[in-house]
């Protein structure tokens, strides 16, 4: 009913070869595969890479490569949501009853858990209503949005409009991003939205070196 894709494109400016960079040892990529095949619902883990390295490792741990991205949908400038239709497009995904939902894990979140993911599914199979489910954490008080402003083009700065009656959630990479398979014809993260509140700790998302090395750090 699930199929998780993790995208691992091969060429990150800000980090170079970030999916092999090694924490505890092991490749990036290792972890986001690891933790989808111990899903209970997950049926299938591809990833999606451009790279013959990468590739070659995703096979060692598992997971499927069922094909090598071609550079039209591994640049930079590529939307996540064109590499996930083409993909899909390309295996037939759409037509395949059995698949319900698409599972998205980016290789930015080695601390998510398998407990997260099943987590997730568990939440959207009981909300048939919603169209799609991202992971978030709660605002924490320094970062609340009634401390932020912005500079308005005077350079003068400007307090934003606040709700206190509202809840506020940060969406942390997303480490779990799900989304019914016909819904991805239009949108990843659309329509009827609903979350998954992960705790701060384990919200990293690796971007920059300092991510890495924090990563290293609660990982050790």
């Amino acid at each position: 009913m699930f199929l998780a894709i993790i995208p691992a494109r091969s060429g990150s400016k800000r980090i170079k070869n970030k999916n092999l960079q090694k924490i505890n040892n092991k490749p990036l990529i290792y972890y986001s595969i690891k933790q989808s095949l111990k899903s209970k619902f997950i049926s299938e883990t591809i990833v999606l890479t451009d790279s013959k390295e990468i590739k070659k490792k995703s096979l060692e741990y598992g997971a499927n490569v069922p094909f090598l991205r071609p550079k039209k949908i591994s640049l930079d400038k590529t939307l996540m949501l064109d590499t996930i239709q083409y993909a899909l497009n390309k295996l037939n995904i759409y037509e395949n009853k059995k698949i319900k939902y698409i599972v998205l894990l980016p290789v930015t979140s080695p601390l998510r858990t398998t407990k997260d993911i099943d987590g997730c599914c568990k939440k959207i199979l009981k909300n048939s209503k919603a169209d799609s489910l991202v992971t978030t954490y709660k605002i924490e008080e320094s970062h609340h949005l009634s401390k932020i402003m912005y500079q308005k083009k005077n350079r003068y700065l400007q307090r934003i409009k606040f709700d206190n009656s509202k809840s506020f959630f940060v969406r942390n990479g997303p480490a779990v991003l799900i989304t019914k398979k016909l819904k991805v014809k239009k949108y990843l993260l659309g329509g009827n939205i609903i979350n998954y509140i992960m705790p701060f700790e384990r919200s990293i998302d690796i971007n920059y070196k300092k991510d890495l090395e924090m990563a290293r750090l609660l990982m050790k």
